[in-house]
Order: C-alpha cells, then structure tokens, then sequence
C-alpha cells in the first residue's frame, strides 16, 4: 500500500465513530489486517473513541486474532455466507444490532460534544485575551488539551484550530521561560545563559524587549571575546618590543612571528607593520652575524673571505642595494680609464675606455674635455 494509502486511511478511521471490518479468510490474511493502521484503529477503539464492529462474513480462524476479545456480529459468530438456512435470519441481526450501536454513538458523541464544548468554552475565554495577559495561557493549555482528546468529527471549532491555540500556548509558555532566564542571567552577569537564552526566545518569536537585551549581552560577549583574543597577541608583540630595543633580533622575531599566530583582522598594529618588524629582526641579525665573522676573518688576514661574507650579507639583506654598489663600481673602474673622442661621422664628442677602446658614454656633445674627481 501506498504511504498516500496510508494517510487516506488513517484519516477516515481517526473521523469514524463506527468501524465495520468484514471478516473471511481473504482478509484475515491481508496486509491491512496486519497493520499499523488497524493497530491505532484498535487503540481506538480501547480508548472509547470509537466502536470497531468485526463481522464474520465467511468461515475463518477470528477466535485466534486479536479481534478475539470484541463483540462480533452476527452474535456467537455465526458466518453469514456460510449459514445459508438462517442467512437471513443472521442479517437482520446485524442491522438490528448496528442501529443499537450507532444509537449508542449518538448518545455518546452528544454526551462527549457538550462536555467537549465546557471545555474548550473554558480554554476560548482564557486564549482570547493572552496577548495583554500571556502568563494564563498555562492555564489554558490544559482545557485545550482535554478538548483535543473529545474532539470528534462535526464538533466546533476545527481541530487544525485547537491544535494552532495549543501550538501558541506552548510558545509562549517557553518563550516566557526563556525570556526570564535570560533577564535573571544578565543580573547575575551570566552573559553566556543570557545570550542562548535570548536566542531561544528569539527563535520562538520576535519581541522587542528580547531583541535590545540580546543585542546588549552579544555586544558584551563579543568584547570579551575580543579581549580573549587580544591577550596573547598583546602579551607576545609587548615581549617582541622589548626584545627589539634590547637588540635581541631571534628573540624579537620570534614573539613577534608568535603574536601573528594571534593576529585577528582588526588587531593593531597591521599585520604588515609586525611583518616589516620581522624583516628588520632579519636584516639586523643577518648583518650583525656577518660582521662578527668579517671581525674575525681581518684578524686573521683573510680579506677576500671578509669581503665575500660581506657581500653576501648584503645581498641576503638588499640585493638592489648590492646591484647598486657592483653598478657604482664599474661606473668608477670606467671613469678612471676615460678619455673624450670625436666621431667624425656626427661630429660629436662622446667618452671611450682608453684600454679597451669601449665606448662609454656615446658621442653626443657639441665639446667634451677630461674627467677630474669623477666629473667632466
């Protein structure tokens, strides 16, 4: 069977008041009678909510069914169809036996309608006015709760109605629980409860009280949290600084690598700030370490060493620095060679290299006379 079966069934055998099952051995065997659905039927039925009515049409095993305990028609049960000298006999009992049960039905249901109606009558007085007195509405939950259990088909209101009005009562009942935990947490400074608290209440509904305090206490929240934060990036980058006008370059570039580990977006320093710290961290230790070995290697007379260690650091530390000083000092090997020509094509003045014959500064000048100190 379908689950769209399913529900069709569970919906008609929930609006019954009589429930008729036709017993034979087809469909005893079925698998209807197996399932859940004739199960609730059944709990129904235990529950006074309705009247389930086995009718034995054929000759079939019902004794070892869990039908067994209710009163089955025809009585004694008889089989109609397969009693053929009383067939007729056996259906008008049932049909006499059937007006008797509805009749009882009907007794029932107006018995169950009316106290159905105080109650629910009861619950209407109280509901009507929660929004100026919200606190009653558990006072309401109750009534409605017993009028669901009487509610049959045909009775007023709808029950899709009483189930939304339980459904208020409940969300109100929570969101006033949570509304007051989270007033009580925020006198008790408990900003965390009082922050799901109101994030509870919230989710129930919106309210304007609720809204400011969860703003309030998130705002606070998201301050110590920034706090948290901030600590150990604080603690390191105060260390780093200290390890920095100390002079102590691995020290300073280690707090200051630990306080980016740290580093929240809108943290300050910038991060690039604390990164330009480290590269000077670099760049001093580098240098100083050279210059401790190129100490060294004078002391010793070892001068090309001295000068590549030198070097070397340099271009660790600025490599366009160390382009600039090759740059400058083949500029100066130039000018201590040079001398002024003529070329005779453009008759201009240029400079050439008086041992290599290079051109050094091409031929455009109306005169051109010797360098002295760097200068022509």
């Amino acid at each position: 069977m379908s689950e769209s079966g399913r529900s069709s069934i569970r919906e008609l055998t929930e609006a019954a008041d009589l429930v008729l099952l036709l017993m034979s051995d087809n469909s005893i065997l079925s698998p209807f009678f197996i399932s859940r659905e004739l199960r609730e039927t059944l709990q129904q039925h235990d529950n006074e909510q309705s009247i389930v009515v086995p009718i034995i049409l054929n000759t079939c095993w019902w004794e070892d069914t869990v039908f067994r305990n209710l009163d089955v028609l025809p009585r004694a049960g008889l089989p109609i169809y397969d009693s053929s000298n009383i067939k007729n006999e056996l259906f008008d009992q049932v049909v006499e036996e059937l007006d008797r049960k509805l009749e009882k039905v009907r007794q029932r249901k107006e018995e169950l309608e009316e106290t159905f109606k105080l109650k629910i009558t009861e619950a209407e007085a109280i509901f009507n006015n929660w929004q100026k007195r919200p606190g009653q509405l558990r006072s309401a939950l109750p009534f409605y709760k017993e009028a669901i259990k009487l509610w049959r088909e045909g009775f007023a209101p709808d029950k899709k109605i009483i189930e939304a009005h339980i459904d208020i009562c409940h969300r109100e009942i929570d969101f006033k629980h949570y509304s007051k935990a989270a007033h009580e947490a925020y006198k008790n400074h408990d900003y965390q409860t009082c922050f799901f608290n109101c994030k509870d209440a919230l989710d129930l509904r919106d309210d304007a009280v609720i809204r400011r305090l969860y703003n309030k206490v998130k705002s606070q929240l998201d301050e110590i949290d920034l706090k948290e934060k901030r600590a150990p990036f604080e603690r390191n980058l105060t260390q780093g600084h200290e390890y920095f006008l100390s002079l102590q370059w691995i020290k300073a570039k280690e707090q200051y690598s630990l306080a980016l580990e740290h580093y929240q977006p809108n943290f300050t320093p910038e991060r690039k700030v604390i990164e330009h710290k480290i590269k000077i961290c670099d760049r001093e230790q580098t240098l100083e370490s050279a210059l401790k070995e190129a100490t060294r290697l004078y002391n010793i007379q070892n001068y090309q060493r001295m000068a590549n260690v030198l070097i070397d650091s340099i271009q660790n530390i600025n490599h366009e620095a160390l382009y600039r000083i090759e740059h400058a000092t083949k500029l100066i090997g130039y000018l201590q060679n040079v001398k002024p020509f003529l070329d005779k094509k453009t008759d201009k003045w240029g400079f050439i290299n008086n041992k290599t014959h290079n051109i050094i500064i091409a031929p455009k000048y109306t005169a051109a006379y010797n360098f002295s100190e760097n200068l022509a």
